[in-house]
């Protein structure tokens, strides 16, 4: 998959480490979301705290991958 990236569009990007990271960052972000007490209970819909996850996923990759040595 990786090879086709880089053949097809000249993107050179390793797509497990993409994948590997964006779980990790979900998995820091999606409890500290839902225990946030403004969103707690059934106050918020729960597809409302995965979407505000995912914009912040969004917002905090590029300082997170800033600093890996690959």
């Amino acid at each position: 998959m990786d090879d086709l990236f880089n053949r097809v569009l000249g993107i050179q990007i390793n797509i497990q480490q993409v994948i590997q990271l964006g779980a990790l960052i979900l998995a820091r972000l999606t409890p500290a979301i839902s225990q946030t007490p403004f969103m707690g209970g059934e106050v918020v819909q729960s597809e409302t705290k995965m979407g505000i996850s995912f914009i912040l996923l969004i917002y905090f990759y590029p300082a997170v991958t800033a600093n890996l040595p690959y």
